[in-house]
């Protein structure tokens, strides 16, 4: 780890894990360039930090994570095809740059607080999760770039509100698919959803669930996927629902309720 003073890349050739923190006077990274063996860069609270473009230059990056660097805004370009994982938070940067399309990991991007559009996504159809902080949706405009990856699943996490704002299920109905995760709510309220005519995957992770809470999804036409915390509503037989047929159980019991 290196606090305070940057080594000089010529005589680290052979460098395979980077850690820079608390660098407060560091403000790009572009030295690093020299540095071709580099397989993990994290990089911490350097709060002066505000380019990191040179890491999509080498060709060995597996690993990439970066908190803290409030005054982040340019990112590469293009991450290396070597790419295996990403973890960004509390950042400003616009965009995270085109992750190669065998990126599959989940991406976290709850606290990029600049973000504004998931573009660079377009291709990355392997991506299993993506997961995203309510409040800061409505800036990215546009999730129709997701639309590639029909198994994606979005993790919203709703601060503690108990439904999605109409402008976030807008969006979200643009999707030709929809799995939908929720967490972090309070009592949930799960109406405005039934608008998601694409809605095939619901998982509220979260709380113990009520019945009359979970009654919307009578009008979910499309849901073949139900998940619940366990423990909630046991009279149901389950808290995952995995097929439609299972579903369509769970909406006749409610019926009968």
């Amino acid at each position: 780890m290196l606090r305070g003073c940057v080594t000089a890349p010529e005589r680290i050739q052979s460098l395979k894990r980077l850690v820079l923190k608390d660098l407060e006077n560091l403000t790009t990274i572009d030295d690093l360039a020299a540095l071709s063996t580099i397989e993990e860069v994290i990089i911490k609270y350097c709060s002066n930090l505000v380019d990191m473009g040179v890491l999509g230059s080498l060709p060995n990056l597996e690993s990439v994570s970066i908190s803290g660097c409030t005054k982040l805004v340019k990112m590469p370009e293009r991450w290396p095809d070597s790419l295996r994982h990403l973890f960004l938070t509390d950042l400003a940067t616009r965009q995270i740059g085109d992750l190669p399309p065998t990126y599959d990991k989940h991406l976290h991007l709850q606290t990029v607080h600049g973000l504004e559009t998931v573009e660079n996504l377009r291709m990355s159809i392997k991506i299993p999760e993506i997961l995203l902080t309510m409040s800061r949706i409505p800036t990215i405009n546009d999730l129709t770039p997701l639309a590639s990856n029909q198994d994606l699943w979005i993790n919203i996490e709703m601060e503690g509100k108990s439904s999605l704002p109409d402008a976030v299920v807008e969006m979200l109905s643009k999707l030709p698919v929809c799995r939908l995760r929720l967490v972090c709510y309070r009592d949930i309220d799960l109406t405005n959803l039934t608008r998601l005519e694409n809605l095939i995957a619901l998982d509220l992770d979260n709380r113990q669930i009520k019945k009359d809470e979970l009654r919307p999804i009578l009008n979910m036409n499309a849901l073949e996927y139900l998940q619940f915390p366990a423990g909630s509503l046991p009279e149901l037989g389950g808290c995952t629902f995995n097929t439609a047929s299972k579903v369509a159980k769970v909406k006749m019991q409610l019926l009968a309720s």
